[in-house]
């Protein structure tokens, strides 16, 4: 505890030596009843702390609380004894339950300010990393960040080869100011070690109190430690260890920021060593592409009560511009995104990584789709090269509730399929629709709708409606609107698959031009 603020004619205890505020009779006494304290004269009271000289003849401390937690203490001196009566004491409670609420208020202001601040730095960073594929700058970018936003002292990522359980130092950095820390091998069974086996986080917030750091000298100058695995899937890729000069507790925000990161860490190591080791000729770039692509998808497509999903993407070359993602928030709604990257090979599955990192973070922070197209299309607009863009649909849903709210940035309109005899329909969002990455401040609209039990929404991108046959003709609209009339109530697993083959048979042999994405959302009965 500490004084932040005071009024009056003598100096606050908090400069004067030798006197601790938490122990100090009163303060200790409004904590642990959370309720105003009233000491009528001072001079008799037998643990009443006074300096010599003190003008202070009658106390009186009121807790400022929010929700039962007392977050500071009013504290009113008086100069003569029995200065305050039952009057002051209730003006004094009201007072401090106003600025308690304007203090709460302020904190978590300024709590958002700082996690705007962290994430707008992360972003800028992910952005930065995942267009380039140079190994030992992206890698340097990531310890600059992680030493900065973390006040660290010292970082290190080592590059880890499972077969032979072998660790490769990377890169390391130093804080300005920082202690130097001895660089060695890691441990066979030390931190470094145990996080890469089994991919899992580990902090060590005093290291001299963990059994893994038996002396000072096996700390070689570090006093707290943390470490994040970099993992691509379930394979760790490497280790990123933040060190400290002093014991450090690490708190919530920051583990999620190093998280964050960790994982555009990773991204970035998989991209850049992919490029490193493998492109050598066109074959081999579309090859890399691909994986690069192939790694953002979906691993598995989550669950969300009152609602069933399916979701395919096929790309028409090695490398495709096609993606989709899911986006689970921490109020259990979950983000349905559908893009399409202008382009092929590395730059578009890099351009690809880039947009779906920012829709998948601006999706984790907003609840509007609008809002998330029109932030991710701002910062899209700073680094997307010329003549690119982005094509991208996004929808949110909530569990146990019939309503979807969506928001198209140039992405096809998806169709509304009813379980009932009712048209079927394309779902126009309002205002401008232009892909993302072109018009910087271009503003997006939502739309809201109410499915009924049993109808589907069907996403899809172009390369379904523009299906060629051998005579040029499109697969189009009309066709695909028939297919569907045919598929009422059908599970989305169904009507997928079913779209898919009546674009082959129409085709007739005829491969694909461009790819081919579906995403079918369907409102559970019952």
């Amino acid at each position: 505890m500490e004084i932040v603020a005071y009024r009056g004619t003598h100096q606050p205890v908090q400069s004067r030596p030798n006197m601790s505020l938490q122990n100090l009779w009163g303060t200790r006494e409004v904590i642990q009843c959370k309720g105003p304290v009233l000491l009528a004269d001072t001079r008799t009271h037998e643990q009443w702390q006074s300096l010599p000289g003190s003008p202070i003849k009658s106390w009186m401390g009121v807790p400022l609380s929010v929700r039962g937690e007392v977050v500071g203490i009013l504290n009113i001196d008086g100069y003569t004894p029995h200065q305050f009566d039952e009057t002051q004491i209730n003006i004094a409670q009201a007072f401090a339950g106003q600025a308690a609420i304007a203090i709460h208020n302020a904190r978590l202001y300024r709590q958002a300010e700082k996690r705007a601040d962290l994430m707008t730095s992360v972003q800028e960073i992910g952005l930065g990393i995942a267009v380039s594929l140079d190994l030992k700058e992206v890698l340097r970018a990531v310890a600059e960040a992680v030493l900065t936003l973390l006040e660290a002292c010292q970082t290190r990522i080592y590059l880890y080869d499972a077969p032979s359980d072998t660790f490769t130092l990377a890169t390391t950095l130093d804080g300005v100011e920082s202690v130097r820390i001895q660089v060695l091998q890691p441990r066979r069974n030390g931190l470094t070690a145990r996080v890469a086996r089994s991919g899992r986080y580990m902090a060590v917030p005093n290291v001299l109190k963990h059994p893994l750091y038996q002396s000072e000298e096996a700390t070689h100058g570090f006093k707290a430690i943390i470490g994040a695995p970099l993992k691509k899937g379930q394979e760790v890729l490497g280790v990123l260890n933040v060190f400290y000069d002093q014991p450090h507790s690490f708190a919530s925000d920051e583990l999620d920021l190093l998280h964050l990161l960790a994982t555009q860490a990773a991204v970035a190591l998989e991209n850049a060593r992919l490029y490193e080791f493998e492109v050598k000729q066109v074959e081999q770039e579309l090859n890399i592409a691909r994986q690069i692509q192939q790694g953002f998808f979906p691993e598995q497509i989550p669950v969300l009560s009152g609602w069933e999903i399916a979701a395919i993407c096929l790309p028409a070359r090695e490398t495709g511009g096609d993606f989709y993602e899911f986006v689970e928030r921490t109020d259990a709604t979950l983000g349905l995104v559908v893009g399409d990257v202008s382009g092929k090979s590395i730059q578009a599955a890099m351009l690809m990584a880039a947009a779906q990192s920012m829709v998948s973070a601006k999706g984790s922070d907003h609840r509007s789709p609008a809002k998330v197209i029109t932030e991710t299309n701002h910062l899209l607009c700073k680094d997307v090269p010329a003549g690119a863009f982005v094509a991208i649909s996004y929808a949110l849903l909530s569990p146990d509730s019939a309503e979807v709210c969506l928001s198209n940035g140039g992405q096809l309109a998806p169709f509304l399929l009813p379980a009932q005899a009712k048209p079927v329909l394309l779902i126009e969002t309002p205002g401008d629709h232009l892909p993302l990455g072109i018009i910087a401040d271009m503003t997006y609209d939502e739309l809201s709708i109410s499915l009924a039990p049993g109808d589907s929404l069907i996403f899809c991108t172009d390369g379904l409606i523009e299906r060629k046959d051998a005579a040029g003709q499109l697969f189009g609209f009309e066709r695909a609107l028939t297919v569907l009339e045919t598929l009422r109530g059908q599970p989305p697993q169904v009507v997928l698959d079913t779209l898919l083959a009546a674009a082959d048979t129409f085709a007739n042999g005829i491969g694909p031009a461009d790819d081919v994405t579906l995403v079918v959302v369907q409102r559970l009965k019952g």
